[in-house]
């Protein structure tokens, strides 16, 4: 067996074993435990007894940081510069323990799928879509097994670490002082990123298309067994793809996904 064929099977191995990890770490934080014949079971949560259920506003001051830990149905976060924000989830009749839970911890706010671990009847379909608005200049962690994840708008944000298995991630016009994080199984994720510092993807088998760029430009590390670059206007360093100044360091990874970048 050739060596490049080794490296990649070694290459290969890594990621599958690095995904599997992370559904595995999606799965416990969104705290999904199994479903089976009709009935679902969830883990728990820390300080479960703080959290409140259902539909809610809450004063935008002083939030800085936002986590949502979601399992299936689509997410979309709007930035609103508005003193009072909303979050909801296309409830149609689901009891207190189904629905959503959410706390404010200090300057964090922390949203779950469910009470701390609930047992019972499925969702019913449907309801649990959710809809978040979010301040300027937060770090926005989210962590789904199934559902998409759009992030409507121009979004300011410090950092934004998403955790999918299956859902594709949407995302028109990134600021971001800080990074992005990425991580999914067979989600695609398109992002416009008008600014940031660094940013990283890794898949299995999702394709990752960037709409936009930063001014700077960007510098991609692009690492696939069987993926390839869609693009124009860039040149090689040191195997990497130099969009313009090459200012934002970006990495991709992949067994099978494409990089497009518009």
């Amino acid at each position: 067996m050739r060596q490049t064929d080794l490296k990649w099977r070694g290459q290969i191995i890594r990621h599958g074993a690095l995904l599997l990890l992370l559904a595995a770490i999606v799965l416990t934080h969104t705290g999904c435990t199994f479903h089976i014949y009709g009935q679902q079971s969830f883990g728990s949560y820390k300080d479960a007894s703080r959290y409140s259920a259902g539909n809610f506003d809450y004063e935008a001051a002083g939030i800085r940081e936002v986590e949502i830990n979601w399992v299936d149905e689509n997410i979309t976060v709007t930035q609103s510069d508005a003193d009072t924000l909303e979050v909801s989830e296309t409830d149609k009749g689901l009891k207190e323990n189904q629905k959503m839970h959410w706390l404010i911890d200090e300057d964090k706010l922390i949203i779950q799928y469910c009470s701390s671990g609930y047992k019972g009847r499925k969702m019913p379909s449907g309801t649990k879509k959710l809809s978040v608005e979010i301040p300027a200049d937060v770090a926005l962690t989210i962590s789904t097994v199934s559902g998409d994840v759009t992030l409507t708008g121009q979004q300011t944000l410090r950092d934004l670490k998403i955790n999918g298995v299956s859902g594709n991630v949407r995302a028109e016009d990134l600021t971001l002082s800080g990074k992005v994080e990425v991580n999914t199984v067979s989600g695609d994720c398109k992002l416009g990123l008008r600014d940031c510092d660094k940013a990283s993807f890794e898949s299995v088998s999702g394709d990752v298309v960037l709409t936009s760029l930063p001014s700077g430009g960007a510098r991609i590390d692009f690492q696939s067994a069987s993926g390839d670059v869609h693009g124009s206007d860039y040149t090689r360093d040191d195997k990497k793809y130099v969009f313009g100044g090459g200012a934002c360091k970006i990495e991709v990874s992949s067994v099978s996904g494409d990089l497009t970048v518009e």
